[in-house]
């Protein structure tokens, strides 16, 4: 009996579920709106009143339109495979797409090896970057070799920057501006010394040879410099086939967008090469671009940004890889001796693992991705990045697409390019896009529109089976005139069954239409056949209906989340990929917390994006590489070379001080006991290539125990504390009995008796009256 009524439930819901969106596609009055709703379908009737909006599973009811339909329908159509040599396979897809609905397809990512490197070695030189030119131009043949083990065509260029030559920036004083500093040129903005050449040797040779300079303030210029080196393709002499890296070695931070002003260079960066003669030639007529400018051009021209800075700067310039798509950072010891390490350490992450980028922020469609590289269950996660990919192997991503909207005056088809590829490589793969913002029909000179119909009494054209008015006339078949709008007859097709009210009290009814009222945002709208739906009453998260369109939209008071959110109000992402790490990308929040809506909910004592971090947990690589660490920071006896040397442990600075709080990007701390008693601090970033250390100077050791001291301080403390009580007692003895001596002296002295009597005598016998005898 339970079954009986729970399919009866079941039924009933189920039916009130599919009535909910037919009626959703009923209150769509024309075939534009129609068609741009998902999962609705139009007829135009020849009839004059019958065309309608009806739900997808109406369409397969034989004899649903008595006229013609207008169905379109959304489609996925490979057009060209692709080939061995190619990235990602297909390279090129057509789809069809009606808005607010998704096309979901697969895309195959290969790693290819020995593949084309383009590396522009960038360096700031200002004058307190000598010893490290002088270190760089030493280690260029290494560095060369280095890459020529990941792959056999190699190319390698050198670049510098100091800062706009202009007050604040540099002293323009004539004997400042020729000799800044002892041995130093004339400051300069951006020179590009050395474009991308497979001769190594030249390359160790100009960095040797071009002197530092000086400027005044401590931020450099590096943003004018990071720009031109990206937007100059011919001058640097980036190869189309290649994978870009442009290095940025730098002690100090960076001026950005404003900071021109200073100098009075107000023009916005242009974002266009201007180098005449190997040297940037409109650094005082352009002010320094701004971030989301070099992440433009950085996405635009394929080019991964590695910034090689100083310990001190890792936060300013974590801040900065943050916001630059698919960049990087490393620390560079003090004098630069371990850039090559650096170098290889980024490249080889950055080449094992692959990160899907696309253009569609900028086209209004919205693409996602998910794939099963992430986990051991095979399950699809959203992620647009997969790590730990070896050469010639295959990943597979599903690529979702949904357009939530078209873009005004789209016209009936609305046709896009999308671009998506790995970042950091040229190689992409083409979307060509069209969007279905509107009906045939609807278009002048299409078959089912009629000008000045006589279907409508030649007040108005007929559009897909429906009457589209002139002035003020109105009604199915324009049939009603403004003196008719105030009739009695006229209203009562407007009074909806439920609620009684005319027109839902948002518009009024002519001639037995209700006309909806317009809204002042042409943004929102009313409408229905009693003006019951509206796309702006919805509930809103963070002042924006639905989330805003990325997230979903309004339709009839209820919010249609697009694919990948959830909740009432769209608030909540409906993935989990979001809450895994790279390095731990197995368990959610590091097996730490809770992934809620995309975010991670860590438990006490735990905190991070990914709860990764914990402030009171044994951290086991600690202990793993402590005594690497010692022997290398401490030089102790005790090395075993075979445990360390597959670490590859490098130390890249010595601090006199190690806060825990004060840790930078992926940075863990640790604190380690010696077998001596003491404790020694480091933190590490570990790296796929092995681990980069910072560590304190001197170990943290307790002061030695005195035990003599101890001893002598214990017996001379016991003996100090008998004296003490002996002469308290002494004191408090000779107290009392001087108090009881004058209290007897005071006694003696007011006594009054002979010297004959004595004072404690007592009578032997004792007389008594009785006061009722009377003699007898």
């Amino acid at each position: 009996m339970k079954r009986v009524w729970l399919g009866l439930v079941l039924c009933v819901w189920s039916g009130l579920a599919n009535s909910a969106e037919e009626g959703g596609c009923a209150s769509h009055n024309t075939c534009n709106a129609c068609i741009t709703a998902p999962h609705c379908q139009w007829c135009s009737s020849h009839v004059i009143g019958r065309s309608k909006c009806v739900h997808n599973e109406q369409t397969k009811t034989e004899g649903w339109c008595d006229g013609t339909p207008v169905v379109m329908n959304s489609s996925y159509r490979p057009t060209h495979a692709g080939t061995e040599h190619s990235w990602l396979l297909p390279e090129r897809v057509k789809i069809n797409l009606r808005v607010r609905e998704e096309v979901k397809f697969n895309i195959t990512y290969r790693r290819l090896d020995d593949y084309p490197v383009d590396l522009y070695y960038l360096m700031d030189l200002s004058n307190s970057m000598r010893d490290d030119k002088e270190n760089l131009s030493k280690l260029g043949d290494k560095l060369a070799a280095v890459m020529k083990n990941i792959t056999r065509n190699f190319r390698l260029g050198f670049g510098s920057f100091v800062d706009k030559v202009a007050m604040p920036f540099v002293n323009t004083h004539p004997t400042k501006l020729a000799a800044p500093c002892p041995d130093c040129v004339q400051p300069y903005s951006f020179k590009n010394h050395m474009p991308l050449t497979t001769d190594t040797d030249l390359f160790s040779k100009m960095v040797d040879q071009t002197p530092v300079s000086g400027n005044v303030d401590h931020p450099e210029g590096g943003f004018d410099a990071l720009m031109q080196a990206m937007v100059c393709t011919k001058e640097i002499a980036w190869r189309e086939h290649a994978r870009h890296l442009l290095v940025m070695a730098t002690d100090a931070t960076f001026h950005m967008a404003g900071d021109g002003k200073l100098a009075g260079v107000v023009e916005p960066n242009d974002e266009t090469c201007h180098m005449e003669k190997g040297e940037y030639t409109h650094g005082l007529i352009y002010d320094y671009p701004t971030v989301a400018q070099l992440n433009r051009q950085a996405q635009n021209k394929s080019i991964t940004l590695i910034f090689a800075v100083i310990k001190e700067l890792e936060k300013v310039y974590q801040s900065l890889v943050d916001n630059i798509k698919g960049s990087a950072m490393g620390t560079l010891s003090a004098d630069s001796m371990n850039v090559i390490e650096l170098v290889q350490g980024v490249y080889e992450k950055l080449v094992e693992s692959v990160q899907m980028t696309d253009n569609s922020e900028s086209k209004d469609v919205s693409v996602s991705y998910r794939s099963r590289c992430i986990g051991d269950s095979g399950e699809l996660h959203g992620t647009d990045t997969c790590p730990q990919i070896h050469a010639r192997e295959n990943v597979t991503f599903e690529v979702s697409v949904i357009v939530p909207k078209c873009p005004p005056n789209a016209g009936e088809i609305w046709n896009e390019t999308i671009t998506i590829s790995p970042n950091g490589i040229v190689e992409n793969m083409v979307i060509d896009l069209q969007v279905y913002c509107g009906c045939p029909c609807e278009q002048e000179g299409s078959p089912g529109y009629e000008k000045n119909s006589s279907s409508c009494q030649n007040h108005g054209d007929k559009k897909c089976g429906m009457c589209s008015c002139y002035g003020d006339y109105t009604g199915q078949k324009c049939e009603c005139a403004s003196d008719q709008f105030t009739k009695k007859e006229s209203v009562d097709a407007c009074i909806a069954n439920d609620t009684g009210l005319m027109c839902s009290n948002r518009g009024s009814c002519i001639c037995n239409v209700c006309n909806c009222t317009r809204r002042q945002n042409p943004e929102e709208h009313v409408y229905g056949t009693y003006c019951e739906c509206d796309n702006f009453s919805c509930v809103r998260f963070e002042g924006k209906i639905c989330g805003g369109p990325e997230r979903g939209h309004c339709d009839c008071g209820k919010c249609i989340c697009n694919p990948g959110w959830k909740n009432e109000d769209c608030s909540c992402r409906d993935t989990v990929h979001t809450c895994r790490s790279l390095e731990n990308p197995k368990e959610l929040c590091s097996g730490a917390g809770d992934c809620h809506c995309g975010s991670c909910k860590c438990h006490k004592g735990h905190s991070g994006q990914f709860c990764e971090d914990c402030m009171t947990c044994p951290d086991g690589r600690c202990k793993s590489i402590a005594r690497c660490v010692e022997y290398l920071a401490y030089n102790i006896e005790e090395y075993d070379k075979e445990l360390c040397d597959p670490k590859n442990i490098t130390i890249v600075e010595r601090k006199k001080h190690i806060k825990e709080d004060e840790r930078v990007g992926r940075e863990k701390f640790c604190r380690h006991p010696d077998d001596s008693g003491c404790s020694f601090v480091f933190t590490y970033e570990e790296f796929d290539t092995g681990f980069i250390i910072v560590v304190e100077e001197e170990k943290q050791c307790p002061a030695a125990v005195d035990l003599l001291g101890i001893i002598f301080g214990v017996i001379g403390g016991t003996v100090l504390i008998g004296l003490l009580s002996i002469l308290i007692w002494k004191l408090l003895t000779t107290v009392h009995d001087r108090r009881e001596f004058a209290k007897f002296e005071k006694e003696r002295l007011q006594s009054k008796w002979e010297r004959g009597d004595n004072p404690l005598f007592v009578q032997a016998t004792s007389t008594f009256s009785n006061p009722t005898f009377s003699g007898n």
